[in-house]
């Protein structure tokens, strides 16, 4: 009696099966996959989401048992065939990164994928980890928005690094680094630029004179002038300083940065714990530093 099952019908009561099987092995699934490959080529028919999803299930197995290597493998071949799958891309992401002291190229790959994944699944947890391995890696958040269009735009992780968008030269001194950022604020891609890159991310170490204090006693706000002797700085302390400050008084601090005024005159907006802060001349207790509570995600 013949049957009138078609390769991909066949295929895909195989697939439900496989589904239903949590002990499904990753070699049999890469059995299946090959399976899957033959009859795609033998009869045409079966769709390549068949495919992916395969390839989706064994790459989960083997991340789960911790199988690295498969795991990249088999999850980078799902990629391939559906980009746009954010969970996915996480897996894949997060297998090449814990491989990458065997190989560091794949830190970069790994965190492109994270990328992805914080792109597709719009999870702001995962963008804020970008931004943080970005100026982790470069030292700077300038070419962050850079990177995030690159990243929209492209479906998988260049193999070669020159093939990524080149990174900003790393600033010399505070100072430096302090004038690239607000150059690439006051620029017409300003505000672009500081949602992707620099908005809730560690800033990199300022140096200052102090301007202002409010309160003039354990002040919660302080302005410095980095470039502007108006105040181009603005510290929101989690907590107050103690004491007080001569006005003039060089401090140095590294934040979170929180928001900007481009005029009448430039003043970047960070927030900062009191152990950020250096050069301050009461010392300050360790309590300041741990006690104050984690910090809010928006205000």
């Amino acid at each position: 009696m013949s049957s009138n099952l078609t390769p991909t019908a066949t295929f895909s009561k195989i697939v439900v099966l496989a589904a239903a099987m949590p002990r499904f092995t990753i070699k049999t699934i890469a059995g299946l996959l090959f399976a899957a490959s033959f009859c795609a080529l033998e009869a045409q028919e079966v769709p390549l989401s068949v495919i992916q999803q395969l390839s989706t299930r064994a790459g989960e197995m083997a991340y789960h048992r911790k199988d690295w290597l498969a795991a990249q493998e088999l999850l980078g071949n799902a990629i391939l065939l559906n980009p746009n799958d954010g969970r996915v891309a996480y897996y894949l992401g997060t297998a090449l990164i814990i491989d990458k002291d065997h190989d560091p190229q794949k830190l970069r790959a790994g965190s492109f994928y994270y990328a992805r994944a914080a792109v597709l699944m719009r999870e702001p947890s995962l963008v804020n980890w970008v931004k943080r391995q970005y100026v982790s890696m470069f030292r700077t958040p300038l070419g962050l928005n850079t990177y995030w269009e690159f990243v929209r735009n492209t479906p998988v992780a260049p193999e070669k690094a020159e093939d990524y968008p080149t990174a900003p030269p790393e600033p010399f001194d505070a100072l430096m680094a302090f004038q690239m950022i607000r150059d690439e604020l006051l620029s017409p891609g300003g505000q672009a630029f500081f949602e992707d890159g620099l908005s809730i991310n560690q800033t990199p170490r300022f140096k200052g004179k102090i301007v202002s204090l409010l309160p003039q006693q354990n002040p919660i706000e302080v302005v410095l002038n980095v470039d502007d002797p108006k105040g181009d700085l603005k510290i929101q302390l989690t907590k107050p300083l103690p004491g007080t400050a001569p006005i003039g008084t060089v401090i140095e601090v590294e934040g979170l940065a929180r928001n900007y005024r481009p005029a009448p005159a430039f003043q970047l907006m960070i927030q900062a714990e009191p152990k950020e802060v250096r050069g301050w001349p009461v010392p300050i207790p360790v309590e300041a530093s741990v006690v104050g509570g984690p910090r809010q995600q928006g205000q």
